[in-house]
């Protein structure tokens, strides 16, 4: 099966208001690496791929399920970064079947205290050659 792992990257990577936020700061883990500068992005999938066709996958593409962190400094920067990645990702019904909010939280980590606001992303279709 096909890695959608790499495309979601991509479509993240690719678009100009997420890089405004994070440039290249998205992660492929569950947080972001013990120095990187915040904002940033993780990912990370949450559910076994699936491909076999149904309802709402009639041509049994490939569907995998992943979690997007938004990472930032302040409560309101994670959910302003939160909403710009889901905007990013519903401009692209080709691949990306479903986005919907996941949780808010704070994380402390040392002294310092970081926000995350999270989506839940299923993402549909072939990885790219």
């Amino acid at each position: 099966m096909d890695d959608l792992a790499l495309p979601l990257r991509a479509l993240l990577a690719a678009d100009a208001g997420v890089v405004a936020f994070v440039g290249d700061r998205i992660y492929p883990e569950f947080v972001p690496p013990k120095g990187a500068t915040l904002p940033a992005l993780t990912y990370f999938m949450v559910a076994q791929p699936l491909e076999h066709p149904s309802h709402d996958n009639p041509e049994g593409l490939p569907v995998q399920h992943f979690s997007i962190y938004c990472w930032a400094l302040t409560y309101a920067a994670a959910r302003e970064l939160a909403q710009t990645v889901g905007l990013a990702l519903r401009g692209f019904d080709d691949a990306v079947a479903f986005v919907s909010g996941g949780h808010d939280d704070a994380v402390t980590d040392t002294a310092e205290r970081t926000y995350y606001s999270a989506l839940d992303v299923e993402m549909r279709g072939r990885a790219a050659a």
